[in-house]
């Protein structure tokens, strides 16, 4: 609206000004119907107002501006001297009311320790809603029994920002491949906002994927030898059962346990002594010693 300040209009009358929109963070024809207004104040009332059409949209949007300037038409320049225009322009600000949701594709995902190029893309998108302006997110991994630097290579903070016109973006992690025997391993993928961000209207759902990395590795375990001789005489023998090939970072037990060839257990004529034994590798064990008593 707009209202005589100073003076009065005459009865029987009529100031005519034209209204013109300036655009600014609101854009002319998307956020706005562009003008030229028109606006009459009638002598006797000294005001007057004109309706300015706003455009309903479904985007996620900051709150955007527009100028709209009071302007005298053509049949009030001869009297331009004699009026004033103060203020000339007001701004007008559009608070958007509508909602997005973004989150992580998938809640978890899986991945081979050697898989191609030694990378995961793991992806999020606009899950609902539509956004007509950036959203600045940020990415981050957090360790679980998989480590940080040895299977997987961290990421804090790292900018994840949603253009207006992406409906989905992605994140790259690096996997580490070794030639250690592990269990399944996890870590977490994170999405949270940048600080300066306000989220009132963002949700992120779901902002945490679990991330399984697989072992692909192959262990060998074995007889140091493929066969022993031993004097009868010597009373016992030291057989070794090794990792041959590989590294452990995990427990796996071996049961060891001897067969009758020729050679026999049976009690009171036998050979040798009979062994059943489980022999425990842990973690980075390399060999175990087995003592067999000769008889």
């Amino acid at each position: 609206s707009a209202s005589v300040r100073a003076g009065q209009v005459q009865s029987g009358t009529s100031l005519h000004f034209s209204l013109l929109t300036v655009q600014n963070t609101a854009v002319g024809g998307d956020d706005y119907v562009v003008g030229p207004y028109s606006l009459v104040i009638i002598g006797g009332t000294n005001q007057a107002s004109a309706t300015i059409g706003i455009v309903t949209d479904t985007n996620f949007e900051y709150e955007e501006t527009f100028s709209v300037r009071l302007n005298l038409t053509a049949s009030l320049q001869p009297y331009a001297s004699f009026i004033t225009l103060a203020p000339e322009s007001t701004t007008i600000n559009i608070i958007d009311e509508d909602t997005a949701v973004i989150g992580f594709d998938s809640n978890s995902y899986t991945v081979s320790e050697e898989v191609s190029g030694g990378q995961l893309e793991i992806s999020a998108s606009v899950l609902s809603g539509s956004l007509g302006d950036d959203v600045e997110l940020l990415f981050s991994t957090q360790r679980g029994n998989a480590q940080s630097g040895v299977d997987f290579t961290a990421i804090s903070n790292r900018p994840f920002t949603f253009r207006s016109s992406d409906l989905s973006i992605s994140a790259i992690i690096t996997i580490t491949n070794d030639d250690i025997r592990e269990d399944t391993e996890q870590f977490t993928g994170i999405l949270e906002f940048m600080s300066h961000f306000p989220p009132e209207r963002i949700t992120l759902a779901p902002n945490l994927t679990t991330i399984a990395i697989t072992d692909s590795d192959i262990v060998t375990i074995g007889f140091s030898q493929a066969q022993y001789t031993v004097q009868e005489s010597a009373g016992s023998l030291n057989m070794t059962v090794r990792v041959l090939n590989g590294v452990l970072d995990v427990n796996v037990t071996v049961r060891l346990a001897t067969v009758d060839g020729s050679g026999l257990a049976a009690a009171g004529r036998g050979d040798y002594q009979r062994v059943v034994t489980d022999l425990v590798f842990g973690p980075h064990a390399t060999e175990h010693v087995v003592n067999i008593e000769i008889t």
